[in-house]
């Protein structure tokens, strides 16, 4: 089996989230997108440093991320069960 992949910062599609600079990872080979502090699951987004502004942005990410057209996210906050 084969483990080798190429992935690439997203870092055109990742500008403004909840804070002013986030990274994300598009692993294009297999379909997922690591969405670091652009994609949350299951917890309400943190907004303490946005506004108006950075709030469209963060949409406009999530757009972009999703024309990716990834299989699978992996979101950067909180993966799995609180304990």
């Amino acid at each position: 089996m084969n483990w080798s992949w190429k992935a690439q910062a997203c870092s055109g599609e990742c500008r403004a989230t909840d804070t002013a600079h986030s990274t994300c990872l598009h692993v294009p080979s297999i379909g997922l997108i690591v969405g670091g502090d652009a994609v949350y699951n299951g917890i309400h987004p943190y907004l303490g440093e946005t506004d108006t502004q950075s709030r469209l942005e963060w949409i406009s990410t999530l757009d972009k991320l999703e024309a990716l057209k990834p299989k699978t996210w992996s979101p950067g906050t909180r993966c799995g069960k609180r304990r």
